[in-house]
């Protein structure tokens, strides 16, 4: 498959590459500069950066579609990056400027906010995991 035929949202299948992604399904969710390389978030929620020619397409469907089933203020969430598992609560819900469905604004239990696509977390209970901090000017 040549390199301008991956779009956002292409489910793929990892065939070559780094060792560690070679057979993990995702979806394409950005196209690097000049296209060399592709960002796929695996279905286990990691982010991968992958030739295009190290990508084939995948007829799996996604575990499940944030466009169906968006995430609600309130909410707490899982979400992975590169120092593991992740929790917040959702403070916010909006449309995405691209076409990835819903976006949120989270906030983690060390008052710490986060801007994440829907798709990128999972709805792990209803109802805060903590109080929202109280914010003091200096």
């Amino acid at each position: 498959m040549s390199e301008r035929s991956w779009e956002r949202g292409a489910r793929v299948h990892v065939v070559g590459g780094p060792s560690a992604a070679i057979g993990l399904t995702g979806t394409v969710f950005r196209l690097g500069e000049e296209r060399v390389r592709v960002g796929v978030r695996s279905d286990e929620g990691e982010i991968w950066w992958v030739e295009p020619r190290h990508l084939a397409p995948s007829d799996s469907p996604a575990p499940w579609s944030c466009s169906l089933c968006p995430p609600e203020k309130g909410d707490v969430v899982r979400w992975r990056d590169s120092d593991g598992a992740r929790f917040g609560t959702v403070f916010w819900v909006g449309t995405s400027r691209g076409d990835d469905g819903a976006r949120l604004g989270v906030i983690d239990p060390d008052g710490e906010s986060w801007w994440l696509n829907a798709a990128w977390v999972e709805v792990v209970a209803d109802g805060p995991i903590h109080e929202a901090p109280v914010r003091v000017a200096s």
